[in-house]
């Protein structure tokens, strides 16, 4: 288990620093607000914390639990699997798409693969989050969201 945890630290330091250098160019203020910087390099920051306090804890700790084996095949690692392949297809989705469709296609997606089987709720969860999504940053915060490609 140490092993692993000095990995995903180290790994997690890498990413935070691609965060912190992809973004140096953005401003961290724009008039008087934060601008496009500011809040990855507070998730970077945020990360590197995180990663530090694992990696003290994995060599504070002298007990080694052992842990139950991972079945790759198990129910559970399945969704992980179907998940990540869903958000995938969001991301490129976003692309082609835009915002509005990917996001009322993502969500009842992801709530039938977590379980959800009412068509009512499969609905209402996706208009819903979507309709928030809309309100909050495209008329809230005039952000501009993706556009699909047809529009």
């Amino acid at each position: 288990m140490k092993k692993y945890n000095v990995g995903i630290s180290v790994l997690m330091w890498i990413l935070a620093g691609g965060i912190f250098y992809f973004t140096k160019d953005f401003p961290k203020y724009y008039a008087g607000a934060p601008g496009s910087g500011f809040w990855p390099r507070v998730i970077a920051a945020g990360i590197l914390i995180v990663s530090a306090v694992l990696l003290a804890e994995t060599f504070i700790k002298k007990e080694e639990r052992e842990e139950p084996p991972i079945v790759y095949t198990s129910q559970g690692i399945k969704r992980v699997y179907i998940l990540f392949g869903l958000i995938l297809l969001f991301g490129i989705g976003l692309q082609y798409l835009g915002l509005v469709i990917s996001a009322v296609l993502f969500v009842p997606a992801v709530m039938f693969t977590l379980g959800e089987k009412r068509v009512i709720w499969l609905a209402a969860g996706g208009i819903g989050v979507t309709a928030a999504i809309y309100v909050i940053f495209a008329v809230g915060l005039n952000v501009v969201l993706p556009k699909a490609f047809f529009m």
